[in-house]
């Protein structure tokens, strides 16, 4: 049995923090709450910037996603049997968790659809994707021409990136997009399925490919803000559609996923690193369960704050949500190795 690389579960630890501070930055509705801040301000910037540098969050977890994917399937059937129901149970069990909480603390409309399509719960939408990219996958990876593949699914993903921003900018609403979610992440699944089968990732481990990759990250994530700045400016509205649907937010990922993979041989097991790689190994954890601890206390801080607004409150938020998913998941395993030895 081959041994399990903890850098993927490092980086997957990693990725867990900043998707609850993108969450908690993101999620932050200034303008319905009186929380507005000036585009002008100095916060409003700074806020601007955080959404910008962590909009790469969840495309490097389906990236990792895609390259632990099987390079060949041999039966569809198998493949959705072993992985749907890892993914399958734990969505429509957190999606019924998130509905009943919806229901009877937020008084809020449920139904049977937005029971199905996990929309009960706003962080679902990564297994609803998961799930979607699952039942495509035998089709992923069947496909002869790889390289063909993957500039096709590149281009599926920014036209929907373009097409989503711009519903946005004329709307200033999300355009109701659960049934093709896939099409926001397809081509970093993809690309991680593609760099699995077709790359020698050995040869991205030199200084090189470090310094090229990170000139490269510079660049676009320069033109990326840039970009998200002036459309900000531009529509006067703080919607996320300008960072995390921006069309340069895929080139920005990329060349992030270039720069990471650049770094992998360099990764050494230590007290520290094996701690966020145990945070990566619960990963599925921390994404489906955090969003019940974020959001109130992000209602109470919101309050706290009274109108005003502290970009550092992101940090304290991500920090208190992240201790309390630590504590339900230490309950957790206790409640189950007990239950396990009363058997």
């Amino acid at each position: 049995m081959n041994k399990r690389d903890d850098y993927w579960d490092f980086l997957k630890g990693l990725g867990i923090f900043t998707v609850f501070y993108a969450h908690t930055i993101g999620g932050w509705n200034y303008i319905d709450w009186g929380y507005y801040i000036a585009p002008d301000s100095l916060n409003y910037s700074i806020w601007l910037f955080f959404k910008c540098v962590f909009a790469a969050a969840i495309p490097v977890f389906f990236f990792i996603s895609g390259y632990f994917t099987p390079v060949k399937i041999e039966s569809a059937g198998e493949y959705y049997k072993k992985r749907g129901l890892r993914i399958i149970i734990p969505f429509f069990v957190w999606s019924g968790i998130y509905s009943l909480v919806n229901l009877f603390i937020y008084k809020q409309d449920v139904t049977l659809l937005s029971f199905i399509l996990g929309t009960n719960g706003i962080q679902l939408y990564f297994l609803a994707a998961m799930i979607q990219l699952m039942l495509l996958t035998p089709m992923l990876t069947a496909a002869k021409n790889k390289k063909l593949m993957l500039i096709i699914c590149v281009l599926i993903t920014l036209i929907n990136d373009i097409l989503h921003l711009r519903y946005w900018i004329v709307n200033n609403s999300i355009p109701n997009n659960e049934m093709i979610l896939f099409t926001c992440f397809i081509a970093y699944y993809y690309l991680g399925i593609y760099f699995k089968a077709n790359v020698d990732v050995s040869r991205l481990n030199c200084r090189r490919m470090r310094i090229i990759s990170a000139v490269l990250v510079a660049l676009v994530f320069a033109a990326f803000t840039v970009s998200a700045f002036y459309l900000n400016f531009l529509t006067d509205s703080t919607n996320v559609a300008i960072s995390y649907n921006n069309p340069l937010n895929l080139f920005y990922s990329i060349a992030l996923i270039l720069f990471i993979m650049s770094f992998k041989d360099l990764y050494k097991s230590n007290a520290f690193n094996d701690r966020v790689a145990w945070v990566g190994k619960m990963s599925m954890e921390f994404f489906t369960v955090h969003w019940i601890f974020m959001n109130p206390i992000k209602t109470w801080a919101q309050r706290v704050l009274m109108g005003s607004y502290y970009w550092s409150s992101h940090f304290v938020i991500s920090a208190i949500t992240f201790v309390l998913c630590l504590v339900y998941i230490w309950i957790r395993d206790r409640m189950l190795t007990a239950a396990n030895r009363n058997k």
